[in-house]
């Protein structure tokens, strides 16, 4: 059942003991009302009300009730009253109950005025029958609006300006006389993860600013419509709509951190830029990449994950930087890495070195292998040279290569500076390194070149059993000697070359008995370019006259001349020279 509301009838003393009398008029419907319901059965309940004082008691047996207005009239009712006033000293006695009518219930005005009219007599009191009361009701009964259904949930969106908080409202609806109605709007936000500052902001508003924002930050607002949806003088709790739109707002985001540029060690073409995202509302970031020498920052592209890959050359040193995005176009600062280093692996050694040496003063290196080209592995950036001498290197940091420099590693050819270390009887050699960003390469080196030797002393030469065979020994005093030359002057005759032979080993020529000859040697370095001696100190053969070392004891050899003897020979040993 549902109730709409009473009213009620002035009070009518019975006598100067302050008892008293009045009609109410009750609104009821055997139904509940509902936001679906298009009319209302509605009848009216009339009832009695005697102000008695508690327990005193009521009798009549012949009272009268007559009503009137909206249900028509209604006479001729009469009856008894008996009974004792309750706890609030009065009786209460339902005089009439009306037929039902069906009224239309309408949106956001009353539904109907009711016009209700009734008189009520002829009643008494018990111990005093000298008394009546008579009261009277003429009132109207306003019957409200239809209930409304729950409003539609507002349209919410959201913005910031990087601090400030927006948020739009819409879909109102602001006809009172149409379902659905909004009588008035919340609105909420969600400020760093805990609901606060909800406002009651009226029905037509469709924007509110909070100027709570602080950077980096992510909020959410939402809001709903509601309205009162009272029926008549019964309450009925406010509807409200579902909260609307959670529409998340973003403040300018932080910058990301660490953020790295590294080249890939197995490819280091390849250079992968990572970072550590500090926004909460972050969605996505951009990448950046900042050239050496050209300037002007060039977008690579978004990414929803922290990492980023980009193929480079090895020469590049670019730089990159990070922007973090909020969905809603926020962007943060840019976050920038060091600078990448060039790629490049130490440079090879130089497949030859070469040198040209005229003379300490004069030394000229050249070398093959240089890579040059800076988009390619391994690039000779810079040349660095290093003198060694007998062993000992100059110039020398006393730490590691680069011993000197020469320029940039397009160099093929260059000349040293003089050198006065460089003495005769020495050996020498260059080493060359190139250098780029990722160290000093392999060592190349020239053969060992050699000064001129020191003068060799007199070979021996001796005949072998006074015959025609001559076996010459060579004795270079030199450090550094690879072969020796042998010459012979036959009878005075001017040095012809008889041959080259390896050191430490012997020379055999051929001379006549009869002639006398002469043995001088020059000694020669190992190399590609071979330094010579001053030639040596002579070494007579002598022709052969007699040989006897049969009869005389001890004797191998006598060499003799025509008038005289020149050498004994014994045990392969000289004894004697004449």
């Amino acid at each position: 059942m549902s109730y709409f509301g009473t009213i009620y009838g002035d009070w009518t003393d019975y006598d100067s003991g302050g008892d008293r009398m009045r009609i109410a008029a009750e609104f009821r419907s055997d139904e509940e009302i509902t936001a679906d319901s298009e009319y209302v059965d509605l009848y009216v309940v009339f009832t009695g009300e005697y102000d008695l004082g508690v327990g005193d008691p009521i009798t009549d047996s012949n009272y009268t009730f007559v009503t009137g207005g909206y249900w028509g009239a209604a006479s001729g009712m009469n009856g008894n009253i008996s009974g004792t006033a309750g706890p609030d000293g009065i009786f209460r006695k339902v005089l009439r109950t009306t037929a039902k009518k069906r009224i239309p219930l309408k949106y956001g005005e009353n539904a109907a005025v009711l016009n209700i009219t009734a008189s009520h007599g002829g009643v008494e009191k018990v111990g005093n029958t000298g008394n009546t009361f008579t009261a009277t009701l003429n009132s109207e009964f306003t019957l409200r609006h239809r209930l409304y259904h729950t409003p539609n949930t507002p349209v919410v969106t959201g913005y910031s300006d990087g601090i400030a908080i927006r948020m739009d409202i819409s879909g109102h609806q602001l006809d009172p006389k149409q379902d659905r109605w909004w009588e008035d709007i919340d609105v909420t936000i969600r400020d760093h993860g805990v609901w606060t500052e909800t406002h009651d902001v009226g029905n037509t508003n469709t924007e509110f600013t909070w100027d709570i924002g602080v950077p980096n930050s992510v909020y959410l607002v939402s809001a709903r419509s509601k309205q009162s949806n009272r029926q008549g003088v019964v309450d009925v709790p406010d509807d409200v709509s579902a909260w609307a739109g959670w529409a998340y707002i973003y403040t300018t985001p932080a910058a990301p951190s660490s953020v790295q540029a590294k080249r890939r060690t197995s490819d280091r073409t390849q250079v992968d830029i990572t970072w550590t995202n500090i926004a909460p509302g972050a969605a996505s970031f951009e990448v950046f990449r900042y050239d050496t020498g050209v300037g002007g920052w060039v977008s690579l592209g978004t990414t929803t994950v922290t990492s980023f890959t980009e193929t480079r050359t090895y020469s590049d040193t670019s730089k990159y930087a990070v922007t973090a995005l909020t969905p809603d176009g926020q962007t943060s600062v840019k976050a920038e890495s060091a600078a990448i280093p060039p790629g490049w692996a130490v440079p090879d050694a130089a497949t030859s070195v070469i040198l040209d040496y005229t003379s300490d003063t004069n030394i000229h290196v050249t070398i093959t292998g240089n890579q040059t080209n800076p988009a390619l592995d391994k690039l000779w950036k810079q040349l660095y040279w290093q003198l060694e001498i007998e062993g000992v290197n100059y110039p020398s940091s006393g730490v590691s290569y680069p011993a000197d420099w020469v320029g940039p590693g397009t160099i093929t050819n260059f000349g040293l500076p003089k050198y006065t270390n460089i003495k005769a009887n020495s050996q020498f050699r260059v080493g060359v390194r190139a250098w780029n960003d990722a160290g000093i390469g392999g060592l190349g080196v020239s053969e060992y070149y050699y000064t001129k030797p020191t003068t060799p002393t007199a070979p021996t030469a001796e005949r072998v059993a006074g015959g025609e065979s001559v076996i010459v020994t060579p004795h270079p005093t030199g450090k550094y000697i690879g072969s020796s030359k042998v010459m012979r002057s036959l009878d005075g005759a001017a040095y012809t070359v008889l041959g080259v032979v390896p050191k430490g080993s012997t020379f055999t020529d051929t001379v006549a008995q009869t002639h006398t000859a002469q043995y001088r040697t020059q000694d020669i370095t190992p190399g590609p370019d071979p330094a010579v001696s001053d030639i040596s100190p002579p070494s007579v053969v002598l022709p052969v006259t007699a040989e006897d070392k049969d009869h005389i004891v001890g004797i191998d050899k006598i060499f003799c001349g025509a008038v005289k003897v020149f050498r004994v020979m014994t045990q392969g040993k000289q004894i004697w020279l004449g």
